[in-house]
């Protein structure tokens, strides 16, 4: 709270918003003393408030005559142009945040990273025809899900839910339906025909 010292020889806060009547008797446009402020605030039925240290009453700037709100305007104005360029501060540590992961710059040997996850991969050696398979098909999968979540600019969710729906559906692109037999889609059965107990 900065404080200018007026032409009444107060010291006030233009840009308070409320100013008792001791701050305003004297100001441009005011009565010379506190008491006929008082009056003149009660004649014409000033906004005003209890004050909030010690007694008496404290008046809305908007209340107040045209010629002292220009004055306090200015008031304030020199006050603001005054005062020193304020010092740049270094941004403030932000705490990290629990619920982001993120990825280390560099990743360990054998791992990868898809989807904020760190995974461990095997080496081409150490899988077997069906697991190289099985990992080459997954991956189809999920470039299909990334694609479609940057083409059609929606949830990795709502991505999936399609995907899926389009796979059992068997609309979706021949490579794209050998990938998921490969991976996900287990063959369905015709249901037994049930023998009654006659």
């Amino acid at each position: 709270m900065a404080t200018v010292e007026a032409v009444n020889g107060q010291r006030i806060d233009p840009a308070a918003g409320w100013f008792s009547a001791q701050e305003l008797a004297g100001l441009p446009g005011m009565s010379e003393t506190y008491s006929a402020v008082i009056r003149t605030a009660k004649k014409n039925l000033w906004s005003s408030r209890r004050k909030v240290r010690g007694k008496g009453s404290e008046y809305a700037l908007s209340s107040l005559p045209t010629l002292t709100r220009d004055y306090l305007s200015r008031l304030a104005h020199d006050l603001i142009s005054s005062l020193p360029e304020p010092i740049a501060q270094p941004p403030a540590e932000t705490p990290p945040q629990p619920l982001k992961k993120t990825l280390p710059r560099t990743l360990p040997e054998h791992a990868v990273a898809a989807r904020g996850q760190i995974r461990k991969m095997v080496s081409d050696n150490a899988l077997t025809d069906s697991g190289r398979h099985y990992r080459d098909a997954a991956l189809i999968l999920c470039q299909a899900v990334d694609d479609a979540i940057h083409t059609a600019c929606c949830s990795e969710r709502r991505a999936c839910e399609e995907l899926a729906q389009r796979l059992v559906a068997g609309d979706a692109h021949p490579r794209l339906l050998e990938a998921a037999r490969a991976t996900y889609l287990k063959p369905r059965h015709a249901p037994a025909d049930r023998k009654s107990g006659v």
